[in-house]
């Protein structure tokens, strides 16, 4: 499998982490007399937020190389046609 793909599958599994504990959440908080959620859920919720947090960080980190290395090449194209 190609990067993109773990990369995509890493990121569907925390968002869908995020997306599921914060229904949780937002339940417990929409009507109180509801028992509230376990710690684990809030646990998840954090975590899982960090997580997301992260793989933007790296992903623009990833996508800033690219685009250096694609000026970097144009730039030593353009010096080689001199």
């Amino acid at each position: 499998m190609s990067k993109n793909i773990w990369a995509t599958l890493v990121f569907l599994s925390v968002a869908l982490t995020f997306a599921g504990s914060s229904v949780l959440i937002g339940a417990h908080l929409a009507a109180p007399s509801s028992p509230p959620p376990p710690a684990g859920v809030y646990i998840a919720a954090f975590a899982s937020s960090l997580m997301l947090a992260a793989l933007v960080v790296a992903a623009r980190r990833s996508r800033e190389r690219m685009l250096k290395t694609q000026v970097d090449n144009a730039a030593q194209r353009k010096l080689a046609e001199r």
